[in-house]
């Protein structure tokens, strides 16, 4: 009987041409996926979310891309650049904190609802001057009045505190000459995107950490501010990502130091990897979050003058 050639395996030929294309296929897509995360690495959040939905394979790139981006955004306005530079972020807005001078006219014209996603909340504050450098569920309270809105802030900022009365959350904001909210994805608003108020609340829930200290108007040397805040780091811990904020009466600064940027100098020196924003105005909410003996139990606690308070948030 004729013996019959053996079977030849191609599997194991590396010299077959499909097997050198198979490997080839192979190859091409490994290559392809780590091209895609060097390309997405340069996307803002923009494009990212529209090459996720080009096909299944760069909707895993894309969500892996995502996973590595994190951590707020500031950004100071020096006029048409502004609104170039906020349609190019990294990552998707859900809260814009807008700081603006008072009595700007065209305000709608500015509104960031026009290149901002619908689900993102912008609340405008107008103010005189800017500075440019646990296990409960509301982590940290922001609460903005105008002056017209001052009596009911604080009032609303003593009832909160009634409420809170067993936890300290983190608590900033102030007193600004204008405030108002966009409104444009409230499907029942009118052309007018641009709705003023004269009180406003903000809660941060979440996987969050905040604390919140007050400067007094006690503290009005170099030493104490910086005596204060070394307790206030030394009571807090960072995590990835943090932001820092500040809102200072415009009765502080030179005119209480003799000097510039005394606050905030101290504020970056102790925490150089924070990034810092803020404001001043004409009184200030604040609570100061760290174990401390002079911890006050009157209504209007929160409500503070000639003060700055300093908010740092971490979560990440």
């Amino acid at each position: 009987m004729e013996n019959l050639p053996t079977k030849r395996s191609y599997e194991e030929d590396n010299n077959t041409p499909n097997v050198n294309e198979r490997k080839k296929h192979n190859s091409d897509r490994y290559l392809t996926y780590d091209i895609l995360r060097i390309v997405f690495k340069y996307l803002n959040w923009i494009d990212l979310s529209n090459a996720s939905m080009v096909c299944r394979s760069w909707l895993e790139v894309a969500n892996d891309e995502k996973r590595t981006r994190g951590g707020p955004v500031c950004l100071i306005n020096w006029g048409k650049k502004y609104l170039k530079v906020i349609e190019k972020l990294r990552n998707k807005p859900t809260l814009g904190l807008v700081f603006k001078a008072p009595h700007k006219r065209n305000v709608r014209q500015d509104c960031l609802c026009q290149i901002l996603p619908q689900s993102c909340e912008i609340v405008t504050l107008g103010t005189c001057a800017l500075a440019k450098h646990g296990t409960n569920i509301s982590k940290c309270l922001l609460l903005f009045c105008n002056q017209a809105g001052r009596a009911l802030a604080r009032e609303a900022a003593g009832v909160l505190q009634l409420c809170n009365a067993t936890v300290r959350p983190a608590v900033w904001g102030g007193v600004v000459k204008d405030l108002y909210v966009c409104n444009s994805k409230n499907p029942t608003h009118d052309e007018k995107c641009v709705t003023f108020a004269y009180c406003i609340g903000i809660t941060i829930v979440g996987a969050v950490d905040s604390w919140s200290i007050v400067m007094d108007d006690d503290c009005n040397t170099k030493e104490l501010v910086e005596q204060k805040l070394e307790s206030f780091k030394n009571h807090i811990s960072l995590r990835k990502h943090s932001m820092g904020f500040m809102f200072a009466c415009c009765e502080r600064g030179t005119n209480m130091f003799n000097e510039r940027d005394v606050e905030t100098t101290i504020f970056k020196k102790l925490f150089p990897e924070v990034p810092l924003v803020g404001c001043f105005g004409d009184g200030e909410f604040g609570e100061t979050t760290i174990q401390s003996t002079n911890f006050n139990d009157t209504k209007e606690y929160w409500y503070h003058e000639r003060s700055t308070v300093f908010l740092i948030i971490t979560y990440g």
